[in-house]
């Protein structure tokens, strides 16, 4: 815009250079000659003239600069319009004492004064009236100024010029002049704005005065009585002139003379004296620059402002503007959800009206934009992008601008400024029509491009009739914009980068703009324009106006996160298929096994989807599960599945479960799967994804929790570890709050764990090409609403789940409680074998150590016998070493030595055969030590030939055996008749009860067969004591100790059963048949 400096006129530049005045030089009579006086005369009279026009324009006090005189213009037309301001000034006393400086050039002269001077006098600009209180009037050309003194009286005022001998002082008297200073060109603006000393003067006046002449010749009085004089100070039509007339001494002469001002003037000096003046243009020049392209600039750049402020407030409007309900709600939306398309909304003659200075929304550097008056606005809104199906919002962009707004504005005294600067328009009527398009970036809260900016592009920016005034810091101007042709760039965005082009058409003349090529911001920092919008909280950080790499993202993360939840439900789906997935006999039953064999841990079992695969095929929405919580998860489509199944665990030998898994993630699932219309829908998610078609490979590991029912961890939990996921080019359909999308996935290699393993929790990582926009370094939750406990709730109903340490799934507890109940049953056969031997047991007629009897024969005492040293048995394969009153059998094969063993019993002694009659149930008591075995296997064959468990034992054991004894009708009868009836009761019979204590194993291999499956362990450390059966006195079916199996230490609780389940009368008939019993039975509690 335009900045008119009006400084105080002529305060500075000396106004004659007056020379010797040669006529001047007169000795003696200078009233005799009257026309040489009035000529010299005449020219000193410009020069104080002048000095009165500088100390009048500069004073302070009482002159044109004081307070009271500045700020009480006289202003003739409208503001923005041609016209005239004048200052006045009324009766101002210039006491310059002896002598002051007046003024001083860029040549070093000087001019001073002295004496007294009283002066009233006007200033008048004629030029464009601005309606600004400093600077009211713009200059209209270079003689627009006239400074005229109505009123000078004088007290011996006196002028000196430094660069002149010759001096006038003003003793007494009056004069009136007119000088009309001319404006040169101004640097900054092109405008005449720069005062010189070029000064026109006319009319000077004298009244009667008495004037002074000095001169370097001469020194005398002059009487001036009437003058009516003209001067050119410097150039103008005239250069250096002067011509008139004055009464001098009583006579009327001619003061033109040889017509010269300054009979020294040289017009070089001349112009050297002011070349230095502020903002003056050079070279030197008094052709006006017509202000009105500037202003066409102006009125061009804050047209641009109008059009963006009313485009915003129409787009924010919610009574008839584009977020109003009406508005809305009649949108168009072109293209169907999932692809490309736009909406548009449509504001019909929605009028906007603001009180005076109304203050808008500030920015980041607290900036901001004011309004007044009313705008009636009909415009459209099309946003292209994205269809989402969604109403709320119904559009994503995938361009960085993807509004354009198309207005059209008619104003009535509607005002758009600023609070950073004075430049304002206001439209006093008129219409404006116009293109915005604002940029976006993408949001924090959203993820995608969501967040207006100040960055914007106009296009197709027309004036009609439209009446402006125009104010800047220097003033207001009024403007007819006939029409306009426009195109702008706000900021930096695609349309430019501060740009402004085209033309405008002022008063019926077009010009382009900008004419100072400053584009739309002639103080345009990016820096700075960036500072003003980047505070925004609702950007997202870094900041981006990628909006199709933005949205890519976005689906790409949001695929990857459903990549999961298909991958997971198709390999559940196929672990449970029983026609062609892993739970059909083709494939379950035909696995192949590598690290060991049947009975080994770490063995690890494949089973394998080969050739055509496993096709799966469900209806729509076919509900496939519904967890705790009652979350349903449904299924439509096809899948073809195609991988394998690995499971490492014991190798059991049982085809129907061959391996017994031994750890918390025992499975390892990797699949390929071909998808066809896939769906897989959670009623607990807004968000879902249709697979139309593609392929997708990866790695899931399930972590089991432990059946309570089996003690192995084999139930599958919803915690997964997801692994080298990888789409190859998949065409999908996502749906979520956001809307639908249509996605094409070229590729992934994608992990993920869903719950937590370890200390992984809810992780979703990786890379993934979603709409062409890699996504690399993924890093995010898998479900952002993820919550632990409700997580867990939702599996925690599973029929027989426990969740477990990890530790706890090596299947040794289990284990351990087979091995110490199988290695009490090999402890309590061996042990019953070893009584019954004939050969090197306790039943040896001729044992090596005979018996020793403590005791005297009838009375109760003891018997302790001795089996032979190294007692060993050898029996062969599925040998029957018994047989129960239920026809089970227990069998054995293989052999043990027994290095020690001792019996003791207590009783009555008889003295003969048989030495003593036990009279207690536990009169015996069998201390085997060192009872080592070598592949003993044992087991139990019911009647019905099913074998519930077998133990093969390699190792040593040692053992203390109280069997309970059942009372012996037989027995009984020949103790009573050998005693006399001192002995009636003789406990003799085997039942099956029995006590064991201190059963110790330091280290053994048994390989335990149990349901069909072979187990192989290693026990160590091995102390354990029981009860088998129940008894009064004793234990009741239990079992409790230690041992340590494969390294891992189990612990045996107390009061934990021997045999579970176990029934009193059932083990009772095991062996109630024994008719020597008769009838007998161990007494329980």
């Amino acid at each position: 815009m335009v900045k008119v400096h009006m400084t105080s006129m002529l305060t500075r530049w000396p106004i004659v250079a007056a020379g010797t005045i040669a006529l001047l030089s007169l000795s003696g009579c200078p009233s005799c000659a009257p026309q040489t006086v009035g000529e010299g005369v005449a020219r000193l009279t410009v020069r104080n003239v002048g000095a009165m026009v500088s100390l009048v324009s500069a004073n302070a006090d009482c002159g044109f600069a004081s307070t009271a005189v500045a700020g009480a213009p006289v202003i003739d037309g409208a503001v923005g319009s041609e016209g005239t301001v004048t200052w006045t000034v009324t009766d101002c006393a210039i006491d310059l004492g002896e002598e002051s400086t007046i003024s001083e050039d860029c040549t070093g002269g000087t001019v001073t004064g002295s004496g007294k001077v009283t002066l009233s006098a006007t200033k008048t600009v004629a030029g464009i009236l601005t309606g600004d209180d400093e600077n009211p009037v713009v200059p209209g050309g270079p003689d627009a100024a006239t400074i005229s003194i109505t009123a000078a009286t004088f007290e011996d005022f006196r002028v000196v010029n430094s660069k002149s001998d010759n001096v006038l002082t003003m003793v007494s008297g009056s004069i009136t002049a007119i000088a009309k200073p001319r404006l040169a060109v101004a640097e900054s603006t092109g405008a005449c704005a720069v005062a010189t000393p070029n000064v026109t003067f006319s009319s000077v006046a004298y009244g009667a005065s008495t004037l002074y002449v000095d001169t370097p010749d001469n020194k005398f009085e002059a009487d001036v009585t009437v003058s009516d004089i003209s001067a050119q100070n410097g150039k103008k039509d005239e250069e250096n002139s002067i011509s008139g007339t004055m009464t001098v001494f009583g006579s009327s002469v001619d003061v033109t003379g040889d017509g010269a001002l300054d009979p020294d003037y040289d017009a070089a000096e001349f112009a050297a004296a002011y070349a230095c003046a502020d903002d003056l243009a050079t070279p030197e020049s008094f052709e006006c620059v017509d202000l009105t392209p500037r202003l066409a600039d102006g009125a061009a750049r804050l047209s641009i402002k109008l059009l963006g402020t009313v485009a915003s407030l129409l787009d924010a409007d919610t009574s008839c503007g584009f977020s109003s309900a009406a508005v809305q709600g009649a949108a168009t939306l072109t293209g169907t959800p999932g692809g490309t398309g736009s909406i548009t909304f449509a504001s019909t003659a929605c009028t906007l009206t603001f009180p005076a200075n109304t203050m808008l929304d500030s920015d980041c550097e607290g900036t901001q934009t004011i309004v007044q008056g009313s705008v009636t606005v009909t415009g459209t809104k099309v946003v292209a992008g994205r269809v989402t199906g969604s109403a709320e919002n119904p559009i994503v962009p995938i361009v960085d601008q993807p509004a354009t707004i198309t207005v059209s504005i008619v104003a009535d005294d509607f005002m758009v400024g600023s609070t950073a600067n004075d430049n304002a328009l206001l439209a006093r009527s008129g219409t404006l029509a116009g293109v915005v398009k604002p940029q976006v970036y993408v949001g924090a809260d959203t993820g995608v491009c969501s967040v207006s900016t100040p960055n914007a592009g106009f296009e197709d920016v027309d004036w009609s009739n439209g009446d402006l005034l125009l104010t800047s810091a220097s003033g207001s101007f009024a403007l007819a914009a006939d029409a306009s042709a426009l195109t702008a760039a706000n900021g930096n965005s695609s349309s430019g980068v501060n740009a402004l082009d085209g033309t405008i058409t002022i008063d019926g003349t077009a010009y382009d703009v900008p004419g100072d090529a400053a584009g739309l911001d002639p103080e345009f920092d990016q820096d700075a324009f960036d500072d003003s919008w980047q505070c925004n909280a609702d950007l997202a950080d870094p900041l981006s106006h990628a909006c199709a790499v933005a949205l890519g993202g976005q689906l790409g993360a949001g695929a990857a996160s459903l990549t999961m939840r298909t991958l997971g439900t198709v390999t559940s789906l196929v672990n449970a298929d029983t026609s062609c997935g892993f739970s059909s006999p083709a494939v379950g039953g035909t696995p192949t096994f590598a690290g060991g064999d049947v009975g080994d841990d770490d063995v690890t079992a494949t089973f394998s989807l080969a050739g055509a695969g496993c096709t799966i095929t469900l209806p729509a929405d076919t509900v496939v599960s519904t967890d705790c919580a009652g979350t349903e998860t449904a299924v439509g489509g096809t899948v073809v599945v195609r991988g394998t199944k690995t499971v490492t665990g014991f190798r059991t030998g049982d085809p129907l479960e061959p391996i017994v898994p031994t750890s918390f993630k025992p499975a390892t699932f990797t699949l390929n799967l071909g998808i066809t219309e896939l769906s897989v829908v959670s009623s607990a998610s807004t968000s879902s994804m249709v697979v139309h078609t593609g392929e997708l490979d990866g790695v899931v590991q399930p972590r089991v929790g432990l059946d309570s029912t089996t003690g192995a961890c084999s139930i599958s939990t919803p915690n997964s570890t997801f692994s080298a996921v990888n789409w190859t080019q998949a065409q999908v359909t996502m749906t979520s709050d956001s809307g639908v999308f249509d996605v094409a996935i070229a590729d992934s290699n994608l992990a993920a764990q869903n719950g937590t393993d370890g200390t992984n929790t809810n992780t979703l990582s990786g890379d993934i090409t979603a709409e062409g926009v890699p996504l690399t370094g993924l890093a995010l939750p898998l479900d952002p609403d993820f919550d632990q406990t409700a997580f867990d709730a939702a599996y925690a109903c599973t029929p027989n789940l426990m969740v477990v340490p990890d530790t706890a799934c090596s299947f040794r507890q289990v284990l351990g409680n087979a091995a110490a109940r199988l290695l009490v049953k090999a402890a309590g056969v061996s042990t019953s074998v070893v009584d019954g031997d004939t050969s090197c047991g306790f039943a040896d007629a001729t044992p090596t150590t005979a018996p020793v009897i403590t005791g005297a024969p009838g009375t109760v005492g003891n018997v302790l016998l001795t089996a032979d040293a190294n007692c060993a048995v050898t029996l062969p394969p599925d040998f029957t070493l018994s047989t129960d009153c239920n026809g089970t059998q227990t069998k054995a094969g293989g052999g043990f030595v027994a290095s020690n063993g001792t019996k003791s019993i207590n009783g009555f002694l008889t003295g003969s055969s048989p030495p003593v009659f036990p009279v207690t149930r536990d009169a015996a008591t069998l201390t085997m030590t060192g009872v080592t075995f070598t592949d003993f296997n044992l087991y139990d064959q019911l009647a019905t030939s099913e074998i519930p468990a077998a133990v093969t034992v390699t190792g040593a054991l040692d053992v203390v055996v109280e069997p309970i004894a059942g009372r012996s009708v037989a027995n009984s009868a020949a103790a009573s008749a050998a005693t006399g009836g001192a002995v009636t009761d003789v406990y003799s019979n085997k039942t099956g009860v029995a006590g064991l204590s201190n059963l110790t194993m330091a280290s053994g291999t048994l390989t335990i067969e149990s349901e069909g499956k072979t187990f192989n362990v290693t026990v160590t450390n091995v102390d354990v004591d029981a009860f088998a059966g129940a008894f009064v006195d004793g234990g009741s079916n239990d079992v409790a100790g230690t041992l340590t199996v494969d390294g891992e230490p189990v612990t045996i609780a107390a009061g934990s059963p021997l045999v579970d389940p176990y029934d009193q009368a059932a083990f009772e008939s095991t062996y109630s048949c024994n008719a020597d019993l008769g009838g007998d039975l161990v007494p329980t509690n």
